[in-house]
Formats: structure tokens, C-alpha cells, sequence
């Protein structure tokens, strides 16, 4: 399992600049340090660790020192991922130490005085590891969280407030309703140098209490999961069905996949990301290879080649993320915020290939597409049936609600025949983790009536659990299954 960092009273959308800040706007003098109002230099929030539904707290009996930074946004998107240019922000600092006993209280937060009338910043919160409790400040804020690496969780994810902006006019803000966080795809060594591209996802979650909207641990597991795959120097590493399953992610070839149950999406935008970086990458690396390098190559499917595109055929993907409609919004916002990772090429030399970059970047991201899918609706969305044969489902914390069962089988089942032989069925790749043992049901029901065999095939284990903790309600790894349609 995993935990997170959270506001339980969030920051608020405007705050007045700091006392000590001389930007007050024109003919407004600011208020004498510790005066009361709106332009006192602190704001409140309440800070939570907590499981994915926010229902189980950490209980740490040592504590966990939460620290702080103020970072400048920058960002051309509204809500959006900030801008790649340097970042100001502020020095880190250690703001509270998160126990269970004292855990709804409120914490004071410095405003930064640097902050001047009319700018937006971030409040980030993360927690350092507890041998770096007494040990200095880092010099600059941890908020990505390394997604691909398998020790992801060992500690509570960082999170990130939307932007703030300071403006001594408000003085009545609302508070912030969504949050995000920050996910480190790579590092990649890129095809001509040894430049690392790093891939930072932006997802954003809501602050209430909809489980559509926020973070759940199956598609932090999985998503992680899946960037390992990416990862992996070659196919050695990987047994003959993880083999066949990282074809289907990271061939080179277009992919239509669906993801049921995206919530965030953060699954199916890791996985779009990835799949453009290491297409492009390999394109490179391709025309570069000597034939004793071929197998050096991760992603190519040597029968995907195409003399009329530089040697390779890379046809456009199709993605798409499906939830019910009160998920639909966020998930939009997602995709728009991260389109920057969708087309652009590894290396511009130029202004032509910058505006090639944009372009392809709009592109990218409608191959994307949001869709509404009822499991319980009798026919497949039209956006999806048209095109035919699907290469890959997948799908993680599907298994919350057991009642849901035979719907979510059914809309297996009619996905998968949509592949008309010759063409082969579609791979299925599950993320889950148990919150009950009834949940398990679903493997034999998947087999008996959509003919899906599931083998399991890794995990996340997330926050390290004593066995005498881990209850099978929740508590224990993220489990990735491979499932296969049986002839």
C-alpha cells in the first residue's frame, strides 16, 4: 500500500502578500508585521498521511517530519504543469512533525517574501526518509516522486497546491479544491547523447471525497509497473509472457488501448508518454544500429518495418481512458496539462522543429481521447467499436465493488470481440490490491465467462508492512496480472 501527503483544510486560491513585502498594489501600504487581517505573513492548513481512500492514517510512533517550499508557477496552462524553465523557490524547511495524536491540527505556513502582488506560487509539502530527520535541509524541494522506481512508496508521496496568487485585494478566498502531484517517468539516456530526459507527469487530483478523482494505490502500483518495463535493458530480463506484454505496450507500431476505470488516467498518460519518448528513441537509435545491435533495440517488432517512413512505420496510437461522465472533466484536464509529453521530439536543432513539436504535440494528445463508459450499458462507445481490433486493455482497482462484477466482465468480453480472427485478441494487464477476499472471485468469473486467464506476474510493494500488519483489507502489495484470452 501505499501513503500520501494531503490537505484536510486545504491553502486558499488568493492570500495577501507577506507584511514584510514592499509589493503591496499602488497607493496600498502593507500592514505593520504582526498585524491581523489579510495581510498576515502565514496561512493555515491541516495536513493528513494517509491511505489512498483517506480513511486510515499513519501511525508512525517516531513521528514524520513534513517539510516545506514556496515554488514560483510559471505555468501557460491554467492548473496546468509548470513551465521547464528554472523554477524560484524557496529553501526548504521543516514546517511540522505528523503524528496521529495531533494530526487534525492547524499549522501555520510562512508566506514567502518574495511573493509580489499579483504572482501565483505553489505550497509543496514532502517528507524526508526518517535517518534524515536530524540531517540539513535539502537545497531543493522533492516533489517528484520516481514512478519507475520498484522502491516507490517507501515513504508518503509528496503533493503539490494548485497555484496560489497573492493579491492584497481578496479578502474573502475559497479554498483550493484539487491538488497535484509530480511523477518522474525517467531518467532516459537519449539516442545521441548522454542527456537524461527525465518525463515529469502532472496529475491532479480532487481534495473531497470522490473516489473517481483522486489518486488509488492499483494505478500508482501498476503505472510503476509499467515504467520498470520501460526500463528493463532488454527482454532477457523478462519471461516469455512479460515479453509478449511489453511488446504490446512499447512496440513500435500504432496501439489502440483502453483503460477502464482511469479515474485520474495517470496509468494511460505514464503509458502515452513513455510510448512516444521510446519510439522516438528507438526510430534513432534504429537508424544508428549495427546489425549485431538489433537486439540492443527494446521496442522494436521486426515486422512493424516500412522503408517509406525512414525505415519504420510508426502509425498513430489511440488511447483511449473511459469512466463514468462525473470523471470526464478531470480527466480532460489531465491529458491538456500533459500534452507537452505527448509530441515532442527527443532533440529540436531548430525553430522548424520546435513548431513541428507543438503541432505534433496537439496531435498526440487527441489520439488520447476521454470517453464515458458504463459498464453496465449494453453496446461499446461508437468512438471505440469503429475502429475494430483493440491491442491491449488494461485496467487497475476495478475490483473495489464486487457487485459490479458481471458488468465489468461483459465489457471485457465485448472489447475482446471486437478483435475478429485473424486478428488476435487483445493482452490484459490488472493492477490490484485486495481490500477483501471476496474480490478474487473475479479471476475465475473472467475465465469461465470471457475465457481470460490471469497469471500473476509482479508487484509494488509500497510502504514497507510487518506480515502481522498486513490484514488483506488493504494494506498489502499492489499485485500486476497479465491476462490472456484462451482459445
Amino acid at each position: 500500500m501505499f501513503y500520501y501527503l494531503s490537505f484536510l483544510r486545504p491553502p486558499p486560491t488568493f492570500c495577501s502578500p507577506s507584511s514584510t513585502s514592499t509589493n503591496a498594489p499602488k497607493g496600498q501600504k502593507a500592514k505593520p508585521k504582526g498585524a491581523a487581517g489579510p495581510s498576515s505573513s502565514l496561512l493555515s492548513i491541516t495536513v493528513q498521511i494517509g491511505n489512498d481512500l483517506r480513511t486510515e492514517a499513519l501511525v508512525d510512533p517516531a513521528g514524520r517530519d513534513i517539510f516545506y517550499s514556496w515554488i514560483k508557477d510559471t505555468s501557460n496552462v491554467s492548473g496546468g504543469a509548470s513551465s521547464t524553465a528554472p523554477q524560484t523557490t524557496t529553501p526548504p524547511a521543516k514546517i511540522t512533525t505528523y503524528r496521529t495524536d495531533s494530526a487534525y491540527k492547524e499549522v501555520p505556513v510562512p508566506i514567502p517574501r518574495l511573493a509580489k502582488q499579483g504572482e501565483m506560487w505553489r505550497l509543496a509539502l514532502w517528507c524526508d526518509p526518517p535517518k534524515r530527520s536530524n540531517a540539513r535541509p535539502r537545497l531543493a524541494p522533492r516533489i517528484a516522486i520516481d514512478l519507475w522506481d520498484a522502491a516507490l512508496g517507501s515513504g508518503p508521496l509528496p503533493v503539490l497546491s494548485q497555484p496560489i496568487t497573492f493579491d492584497a485585494r481578496v479578502h474573502a478566498p475559497e479554498k483550493q479544491v484539487r491538488i497535484d502531484r509530480v511523477y518522474r517517468l525517467g531518467p532516459f539516456a537519449s539516442a545521441s547523447d548522454a542527456a537524461a530526459d527525465e518525463l515529469l507527469l502532472t496529475i491532479t487530483e480532487h481534495t473531497g471525497y470522490d473516489l473517481d478523482k483522486k489518486i488509488w494505490d492499483s494505478g500508482i502500483g501498476l503505472s510503476s509497473w509499467i515504467c520498470g518495463l520501460a526500463h528493463a535493458t532488454s527482454e532477457a530480463e523478462c519471461n516469455d509472457l512479460v515479453q509478449k506484454m511489453r511488446r504490446a505496450l512499447f512496440g513500435l507500431g500504432g496501439r489502440r488501448i483502453i483503460e477502464l476505470g482511469a479515474g485520474t488516467g495517470i496509468m494511460s498518460l505514464a503509458l502515452a508518454a513513455l510510448r512516444y519518448l521510446l519510439r522516438s528513441q528507438s526510430t534513432s537509435t534504429r537508424s544508428e544500429a549495427r546489425p549485431d545491435d538489433v537486439d540492443d533495440v527494446p521496442i522494436l517488432n521486426q515486422n512493424e518495418k516500412d522503408d517509406q517512413n525512414g525505415g519504420y512505420n510508426q502509425p498513430e496510437d489511440e488511447i483511449f481512458i473511459t469512466d463514468l461522465s462525473s470523471a470526464l472533466p478531470l480527466l480532460e484536464h489531465n491529458i491538456q496539462q500533459n500534452k507537452h509529453l505527448l509530441g515532442r521530439p527527443v532533440h529540436k536543432t531548430s525553430a522548424t522543429d520546435t513548431a513541428r513539436s507543438d503541432a505534433r504535440a496537439g496531435e498526440a494528445a487527441e489520439s488520447l481521447q476521454a470517453l464515458e463508459l458504463d459498464w453496465d450499458a449494453p453496446t461499446i462507445p461508437d468512438a471505440i467499436a469503429r475502429g475494430g481490433a483493440l491491442d491491449l486493455i488494461i485496467m487497475a482497482d476495478v475490483t473495489y465493488n464486487t457487485d459490479s462484477f458481471p458488468a465489468l466482465i461483459s465489457t471485457v468480453r465485448r472489447l475482446i470481440d471486437l478483435n475478429v480472427p485473424p486478428k488476435p485478441p487483445p493482452m490484459i494487464l490488472l493492477g490490484y490490491k485486495q481490500r477483501h477476499p471476496d474480490e478474487r472471485a473475479l479471476w475465475d468469473m473472467a475465465q469461465q465467462e470471457a475465457g481470460v486467464k490471469f497469471v500473476r506476474v509482479g508487484e509494488r510493494r509500497g510502504f514497507p508492512r510487518s506480515p502481522e500488519e498486513v490484514t488483506g483489507h488493504g494494506e498489502g502489495e499492489v499485485e500486476v496480472w497479465i491476462g490472456t484470452v484462451q482459445k
